[in-house]
């Protein structure tokens, strides 16, 4: 069972899919909540330092070509309601970021909270979300709705950025990547939203019609370490979402650590 632990002020969300209005009414007023009791940031509590040498100790929100970053009051859309058709989608993506305990069991919680139904609301421990689909559904739009709504840090990385021709250079840059976001969950106060588009280019799959090189089985298997939910926690503060037009491309071990949401018609 996946372990959680509330860690971004959304506690005394109340969250109910039986409507997307409700849904929408109740994170704002969890996000609002969050603000007047921890500051300016909805992550709230967050506190510490990592120890991230050379550049990388620098203040985490220069991306310095490895991705963007983008703070969620300046994403150029203001709520999941601006892409139509997909509220479906919405909901997936929204419950794969919180723990809705149905019996109202504690176990592995740190929260005491519950919505009126007396379920218990705790945000989960390293999510991650593969948004997949035809070109142009609307993917990265998606992305940056949910940023918007939960007012989260809003960091995209191409895949193909984090690839050099060096050996043992790619996993240190995504090594480099998570403890930079790590970095920057605690200098803004706030959770992260990490993007990675085309995941497909850096993760494959190990079937018996593909075989990976030396290359791209070491870096798979760093990839599953880091989203690893017991040795990752310390990703706990970061949902990453990845997106693909190739699902099957992917890595049935990676695919086991992420939750599917379906973009297309």
């Amino acid at each position: 069972m996946l372990r959680s632990i509330e860690i971004s002020g959304f506690g005394n969300l109340a969250l109910s899919l039986s409507s997307k209005s409700k849904l929408d009414a109740e994170i704002n007023a969890a996000v609002n909540k969050a603000l007047k009791d921890g500051g300016d940031g909805a992550g709230g509590g967050l506190s510490g330092s990592f120890d991230d040498s050379g550049a990388d100790a620098q203040d985490a929100r220069n991306g310095r070509g490895l991705y963007e970053y983008t703070p969620w009051e300046k994403l150029n859309i203001k709520s999941m309601d601006n892409i139509v058709g997909y509220g479906a989608q919405y909901r997936q993506i929204i419950n794969a970021y919180f723990i809705i305990n149905e019996k109202n069991e504690s176990t592995s919680t740190m929260s005491n909270d519950m919505s009126d139904s007396g379920r218990k609301i705790n945000t989960k421990i390293g999510v991650n979300v593969i948004l997949h689909g035809p070109p142009g559904t609307g993917k990265t739009l998606a992305a940056k709705a949910i940023a918007r709504t939960l007012r989260l840090n809003f960091v995209f990385v191409n895949a193909e950025s984090i690839l050099s021709a060096y050996r043992s250079e790619t996993e240190k840059n995504l090594q480099t990547l998570y403890s930079r976001m790590r970095a920057l969950c605690v200098q803004t106060k706030l959770n992260t939203l990490l993007l990675m588009d085309k995941i497909d280019g850096i993760v494959k799959s190990r079937s018996a019609t593909q075989n990976l090189s030396s290359a791209d089985y070491g870096l798979l298997t760093k990839f599953l370490t880091i989203l690893e939910p017991n040795d990752g926690s310390d990703n706990f503060h970061i949902m990453s979402i990845f997106t693909t037009n190739k699902l099957s491309n992917l890595d049935n071990a990676f695919l086991r650590r992420c939750t599917p949401v379906f973009f297309g018609t």
